[in-house]
């Protein structure tokens, strides 16, 4: 039986990252996405947690753009005495590889053939895997919406949806080969978050009516 869909409760907070109850924001937090206690901060210490957040979501995008890339050298230069700089230089460090990469034995090379990844349809998942999968797309594309304030389309949603399949094959150690059902089931979570939005009082358009 697939498992129940669940709902982060509250809020998600744009400085601190993390999801909140309702009452943890005030009128003019709540549409703003920043929490009470973000609020009290100092505007600087706000900036800087916000800029740690988009150094987080650049790093661990897969794959990442020539946009993402800048984004950590701009702030690892500009910011470098303050903790978005070291963590975004941390990040490229991480990256670019200062470490050298253990050479494949032998042994590897035979655990290879054995454990030969499996590709399978979305359709033909097993249900925990399905449902593992639709919440990273639902998270992805809500926070996609909160720091961009536009509904995720073209390249946008083709690095979502691309990111998503290769941590379900990082996870799974299978390869799951999109479909109809997977494009359908994209569509439906962009359609539910927009209506609960909506529902919640909050505007979200395309990109090109934010131009």
């Amino acid at each position: 039986m697939a498992k129940k869909k669940k709902k982060h409760p509250g809020h998600y907070c744009r400085i601190c990252g993390n999801y909140l109850p309702n009452e943890k924001f005030t009128g003019k937090g709540h549409a703003r996405h920043i929490c009470k206690s973000c609020q009290s901060l100092p505007q600087e210490v706000q900036a800087d947690m916000r800029r740690c957040n988009e150094v987080e979501r650049a790093a661990f995008k897969y794959p990442m753009s020539r946009q993402d890339w800048e984004l950590l050298e701009k702030y690892a230069q500009k910011y470098k005495d303050m903790e978005s700089g070291q963590f975004a230089q941390d990040m490229l460090d991480m990256k670019r590889g200062n470490y050298k990469p253990e050479e494949d034995t032998e042994e590897d090379a035979l655990l290879d053939e054995i454990y030969e990844e499996e590709k399978i349809p979305f359709a033909d998942l097993e249900d925990d895997i399905r449902y593992e999968l639709e919440e990273l797309l639902e998270d992805n594309i809500n926070e996609f919406m909160i720091h961009k304030d536009y509904i995720p389309e073209g390249k946008d949603l083709k690095e979502i949806k691309e990111w998503v399949i290769k941590e379900v094959h990082d996870a799974f150690f299978i390869q799951v080969v999109p479909d109809t059902s997977y494009n359908n089931l994209v569509d439906r979570i962009i359609r539910r978050l927009v209506k609960e939005w909506e529902e919640d009082g909050m505007e979200i358009k395309k990109k090109n009516t934010t131009l």
